[in-house]
């Protein structure tokens, strides 16, 4: 109840989840959600829900059972094996180097010494991250030894006796799902650092076709410098473009698909990672010229993709209310499109009663 989604007026019907979070719970109220809404697509909405769905399908699939639901998601992730693997920081990257994208050197560390050698081998700053995860979380820019220790003890805290002890216990308590049910990789990669602008792409995809994206540059974030976006300019980048026509194709997904970049000073798009659901510019295709969700919509009832037109100016969005919270003075509340839900007013105001995160102090 206390999601976002749920405050939307823009809703035809709810469903409440099960207080239980645990496989066999969340898959019960899925059934029952599927034989009272009867869906033509599901679409998850983050990244865990969408690797949830994929178990569902290779548990189905194993056994024989629910071939209803089965074909509905195989039908609405496209390719549900792959699915893990494009949110695989590490197997991403793989991906995106057997077929040629562009990809800052990276590769899984088990130990602070290695981390060491990763960068004797490519040169500071380097990103450590896991292997799993989203929003941002767990994300650190090291420009020394110092700073890699320090990093790489919090990655690590969750695999000491205490970390271990909690999540078992939580997983007992029925708040945390079993890994069979989410099975990430957690593990701690090591990246090079490419200097350059935050960017991001939205793409419609059906099988691996792509039927449309949207394309951003980061101009100021929140809390931090790898934080998600707070103000984001739109543009068309050929290259961001063929980076996930080209990993979408291998990896066949359908439905919304987002992909982070870093544009450099030469404008070329280093690959990050996929995100296999939304972002937060998905919404905005109709101010730019690429309607997603009409696309979508077409798509799924065989007409024709709509002719749309490029807008005539520059499109600039303030993101609300990170950007008020980033700087309440900020020029661009008032520059640019400041995408406020004024017509949704319950949800408008959980956005506001939202705490702020906070900027670890040892992130740039």
């Amino acid at each position: 109840a206390s999601a976002f989604l749920a405050k939307t007026r823009f809703v035809d019907e709810r469903f409440l989840l099960s207080p239980r979070n645990h496989g066999p719970a969340l898959l019960a109220v899925l059934r029952h959600v599927i034989g009272a809404w009867r869906p033509d697509w599901v679409m998850p909405m983050d990244d865990r829900a969408a690797i949830f769905l994929s178990v569902i399908c290779r548990q189905n699939k194993a056994k024989g059972q629910d071939t209803g639901l089965t074909e509905l998601l195989t039908r609405s992730l496209g390719n549900p094996e792959m699915l893990p693997a494009a949110a695989d920081k590490w197997l991403a990257a793989q991906t995106a180097a057997a077929v040629g994208v562009e990809a800052p050197p990276s590769r899984p560390v088990l130990s602070v010494a290695d981390v060491f050698d990763f960068g004797a081998q490519h040169g500071y700053p380097i990103v450590l991250r896991r292997r799993f995860n989203y929003g941002g979380k767990d994300v650190y820019i090291c420009h020394d030894q110092s700073e890699v220790k320090n990093a790489f003890t919090k990655l690590q805290k969750e695999f000491s006796l205490h970390g271990r002890f909690t999540t078992w216990r939580e997983k007992i308590r029925q708040r945390q799902l079993a890994d069979r049910w989410l099975p990430v990789n957690r593990e701690v990669v090591a990246s090079k650092f490419i200097a350059g602008r935050p960017a991001m792409l939205q793409a419609c995809v059906m099988e691996g076709r792509l039927l449309g994206s949207l394309e951003a540059v980061a101009m100021k974030t929140f809390p931090h410098a790898i934080s998600p976006a707070s103000v984001v300019r739109f543009v068309q980048h050929d290259g961001m473009r063929r980076t996930a026509e080209t990993l979408l194709a291998r990896w066949r997904l359908s439905g919304l698909v987002g992909f982070d970049f870093v544009l450099d000073d030469e404008e070329r798009a280093w690959f990050v990672e996929c995100n296999p659901r939304p972002i937060p510019i998905v919404h905005l295709g109709a101010r730019v010229g690429v309607d997603l969700c009409r696309r979508f919509r077409a798509e799924l009832a065989g007409e024709p993709l709509p002719v749309e037109k490029n807008p005539a100016q520059e499109i600039i969005v303030a993101h609300f209310p990170k950007e008020m919270r980033r700087d309440p003075q900020s020029e661009w509340l008032q520059r640019a499109l400041h995408d406020v839900p004024a017509d949704d007013p319950e949800l408008m105001a959980a956005l506001l009663a939202e705490s702020a995160p906070r900027s670890p102090a040892n992130l740039t």
